[in-house]
């Protein structure tokens, strides 16, 4: 469901034969943004998660009821729609103007928002909510991933590790430690390097660096930025003794 999340917020299609008869090809495609709602955390995946805005809700304090809420809301519903239209005026009138240092994986909608936002705040005050937003959701996607969990477990104390996914695979698996964490845990290298690939860019946001050559050798290093390399000890040369004179006896 994650990819196909993606594929409908960012534009995507899918090909069917017309008719169960002739090999005639209709092309379906589509772009929609999407609202998800549930108790707990209904995207994990970062490219998902990349695409969305999170916001937990509270509970309400009064309990009303919903007679009362829709009369309140229809006796706003003028001057929030003329809000919403004073910030399409700005976002007409700005959006082409902004230019990002950096900009988020989102950068056309950020850009957009940044225009239309700045009819109620002060420049950059979007984006720069946005993007604490988008950090807050680092630790979400890395817990919900086991192979990074056991990961920065491995990578606690260590500042590289160069090996094949096998020997990497072998480190990890011995620190698979209850019968919950076995039943997801890939069964084989190839498909721990698999679901490694979708946190690689969240690692890389807590200081893990992962390199995978596509060469002969299909090595992985993973360089910990948060654990100093260990500088090689350098032998000391320790100065000959003086030679002792032999004693003189009288």
């Amino acid at each position: 469901m994650s990819d196909a999340i993606c594929r409908i917020c960012t534009g995507g299609g899918a090909g069917k034969r017309r008719l169960y008869t002739d090999d005639d090809e209709v092309l379906f495609s589509g772009k929609r943004p999407c609202i998800l709602n549930g108790i707990e955390d209904i995207i994990t995946r970062p490219d998902a998660v990349d695409r969305a805005i999170l916001m937990n809700l509270e509970l309400p304090k009064l309990r009303r009821l919903e007679e009362e809420i829709w009369a309140e809301f229809n006796k706003a519903a003028p001057g929030i729609f003329g809000a919403l239209l004073d910030g399409l005026v700005s976002g007409l009138k700005r959006a082409s103007k902004i230019k990002m240092k950096d900009p988020p994986r989102m950068a056309d909608i950020a850009t957009w928002a940044e225009a239309c936002c700045r009819a109620y705040w002060k420049p950059n005050a979007f984006i720069k909510a946005y993007r604490t937003k988008l950090e807050a959701t680092t630790e979400l996607v890395l817990n919900a991933n086991l192979i990074a969990v056991k990961l920065r477990e491995y990578m606690h104390n260590k500042h590289e590790f160069d090996g094949t996914p096998t020997e990497l695979y072998n480190a990890l698996d011995l620190l698979i430690t209850t019968s919950t964490e076995r039943k997801y845990w890939p069964t084989l290298p190839h498909h721990m390097t698999g679901r490694l690939r979708r946190v690689i860019q969240t690692l890389a946001k807590v200081g893990i660096v992962v390199d995978e050559h596509r060469g002969h050798d299909r090595n992985i290093t993973i360089v910990n930025t948060n654990v100093p390399k260990e500088e090689p000890t350098a032998k000391r040369r320790t100065k000959p003794a003086p030679a002792q004179k032999p004693a003189k006896f009288s």
